[in-house]
């Protein structure tokens, strides 16, 4: 239900466009996994995970990547090549969701907690509040100042 919510944000109107890509579509347990984004314009990048167990996870920006304005035509690899850390699959495999949003400014959309032992987050509101918190912006912000993309990716034992 939350993937399908999660799914339905979309906005036809924007200026903003936003190409999210995989290395791959399927990773095995402890694998890397590498995220690339590139937007049209300069914009704020928020890149959530949404597993398949309902956890949401901020994973950019973070703790060792805090600076998430990032420039127009210009890919960026998530995790960055020197950043410290790793995105690897893991537990609990399955689909998962990957949703960037990009804005022109930045937003204030979610409460999250640190994950011990990693740089990311993990945002504390249901789903249902998520799924809220991102349809909220379309009513505070004009339709050509933020996007969203998503892909799925399959993590397996």
């Amino acid at each position: 239900m939350l993937l399908r919510n999660l799914s339905q944000i979309k906005n036809g109107a924007s200026e903003i466009q936003i190409s999210l890509k995989s290395s791959k579509k399927k990773y095995k347990k402890n694998e890397p996994i590498a995220l690339e984004v590139e937007v049209s314009e300069k914009a704020y990048i928020y890149l959530i995970l949404v597993q398949n167990d309902g956890e949401i996870v901020l994973l950019f920006p973070n703790e060792d990547s805090p600076d998430n304005l990032v420039s127009a035509n210009t890919p960026i690899a998530i995790p960055e090549k020197n950043s410290g850390y790793v995105f690897s699959a893991g537990e609990p495999f399955g689909m998962d969701v990957l949703k960037v949003i990009a804005s022109k400014r930045k937003i204030d959309l979610f409460t999250t907690e640190k994950i011990p032992g990693t740089p990311f987050s993990q945002i504390k509101e249901s789903g249902e509040m998520v799924t809220k918190g991102i349809r909220r912006i379309s009513t505070e912000m004009k339709p050509s100042d933020w996007n969203s993309a998503e892909i799925e990716v399959l993590t397996y034992e």
